[in-house]
């Protein structure tokens, strides 16, 4: 085997053995990574590769934050930039070169899978091995507020870890988990926590319920704030650790850490296996960050593994989905349903954009540079003028033909 002898984790420019379309090419390390297209890739002339994998070079600029990179590709310095915050769509993804349309700003519908995101409990540490407790930090987090006041509205609040597996004919687990401080109080105090009268500050034998939340972003502080106030209002103190991103997947993979916050992607084939399944709660760098250990999801995912009916497997996921949902493992937050695009005015596209099932990733694939539209850009630009708007919404089902 070509990687006989080595270790396997520190091997990180050198990928010989490949099968994909772009190899790796230039490489400088913390600022950018280029992929080469291969002449020789195997599918080349097969016809689902018609068409695709236009460009020849694609590189990848890196950026220790997020606002960089936006000033960045506002300068013309990136050609494509997915935004996963509200603030920045709502408030700054604005301006004179997005009047004049020389960048395009789109919200592209598709069947993108729903992956899901929380505050991950890490439940092999007090006091999170309590579903008490677990039950009442979900309480204490007002969503709705959140929505509102900090993201403009744009989210719809999760009910599920599965949200793309329920419709008319599976109906959707109940509403989302309130905002309830009298009802996480309840829960508290049956769990043996009582204020002190001297602090106010919850205590169980002596020890206050305090717990630390690992940061990766300063863009969450903002979030973090508004819940530890809430938290504190009932007597738990919760202390945020700020860390950069290599320091903080370091303490995931070590399961080091009290509660984090942890987005998930989704596949159109759910796979529960690697988050949910009890021995992986014990993998270093695994996915079951909340340390889950459940018997009877086990069986579950046991029983699905020998399964070829995809809507059968997902059937069990509904199941699972329900016991997750008793369980809390994380305190669940919010998603959306589409994606929100930036991109310079110079490509075409297929109508679709994503295709049906793709993310901002898809554009890699099935978007070519369009020089006509490349040099009316720079004609534009020269002469200050505008370019044709397109329209700031794509809907597969609307634009979608069949061949």
């Amino acid at each position: 085997h070509i990687f006989a002898e080595q270790d396997f984790n520190r091997i990180n420019f050198d990928f010989p053995v490949v099968s994909g379309l772009y190899r790796l090419g230039t490489v400088k390390e913390g600022r950018y990574v280029c992929l080469e297209r291969r002449a020789d890739w195997w599918q080349r002339e097969a016809q689902r590769s018609r068409g695709v994998g236009n460009f020849q070079t694609l590189k990848f600029k890196f950026f220790a934050e997020r606002d960089n990179a936006f000033e960045a590709f506002k300068k013309g310095e990136l050609d494509l930039f997915p935004v996963y915050t509200a603030h920045l769509w709502a408030t700054q993804a604005a301006g004179d070169k997005f009047a004049k349309h020389w960048i395009i700003k789109q919200k592209i519908h598709n069947y993108q899978p729903i992956g899901f995101q929380g505050f991950a409990m890490n439940r092999r540490r007090a006091p999170f091995d309590d579903l008490r407790v677990r039950r009442a930090l979900a309480l204490l987090l007002d969503r709705p507020r959140l929505n509102r006041e900090l993201m403009h509205g744009q989210y719809f609040l999760h009910r599920s870890y599965f949200e793309d597996l329920y419709s008319s004919a599976h109906p959707p687990p109940p509403p989302p988990t309130p905002f309830d401080p009298d009802q996480a109080r309840q829960l508290l105090a049956q769990a043996g926590w009582h204020a002190n009268p001297r602090s106010g500050w919850l205590e169980k034998e002596g020890r206050p319920l305090r717990f630390h939340f690992l940061s990766r972003e300063s863009t969450t502080d903002k979030f973090l704030v508004i819940y530890q106030q809430a938290l504190k209002a009932v007597g738990i103190e919760m202390l945020i650790d700020k860390k950069d991103w290599a320091a903080w997947a370091k303490d995931m993979d070590e399961f080091n850490f009290d509660m984090t916050w942890a987005a998930w992607s989704a596949g159109t084939r759910k796979d529960p296996e690697p988050m949910w399944l009890s021995s992986e709660a014990e993998r270093r760098s695994g996915q079951n960050l909340s340390g889950l250990k459940n018997p009877e999801i086990d069986q579950l995912i046991i029983r699905q593994r020998s399964l070829f009916d995809i809507q059968a497997r997902h059937a069990i996921c509904r199941q699972i989905d329900a016991l997750l949902l008793e369980q809390v493992p994380y305190v669940l937050l919010w998603n959306i349903d589409y994606t929100r695009l930036l991109y310079w005015n110079k490509f075409g596209m297929p109508a679709t954009l994503l295709g049906k099932y793709g993310d901002e990733r898809a554009a890699y694939w099935l978007w070519w540079l369009d020089a006509d539209a490349a040099a009316e850009l720079e004609d534009a630009q020269r002469a200050n003028l505008p370019l044709p708007a397109r329209p700031d919404t794509i809907r597969f089902d609307e634009v979608w033909q069949e061949p």
